[in-house]
């Protein structure tokens, strides 16, 4: 009787055995396919950070128009503030008492 559930003993563990050696053999294709999806996903990160870089630089370059557009807009204002004190002190010289 035990010789025989040691047997039974024997052939559970020479099963598990079998699945054992049947994993440890799917391993390196599951590794290729783990080491690809990171390569993937590294690439698909690496060119996100590339995208993000040349949406920053596009960002810089509109404030940097934005700010010479800003300029221009207060120069022509201050013509045209300069053009209006102009003409009112010609048109209506009392005006420059009150």
């Amino acid at each position: 009787m035990a010789n025989e559930a040691l047997e039974r003993e024997l052939v559970i563990l020479k099963h598990q055995a079998e699945e054992s050696q049947k994993e440890v053999q799917k391993l390196p294709l599951r590794l290729d396919t783990t080491l690809l999806d990171l390569a993937t996903k590294n690439q698909i990160i690496t060119q996100v950070h590339e995208e993000i870089l040349g949406l920053r630089a596009t960002v810089r370059a509109l404030e940097s128009e934005k700010l010479a557009r800003q300029e221009v807009l207060n120069h022509y204002l201050e013509l045209c503030d300069s053009l209006v004190r102009y003409h009112s002190h010609s048109m209506f010289p009392t005006l420059q008492l009150l």
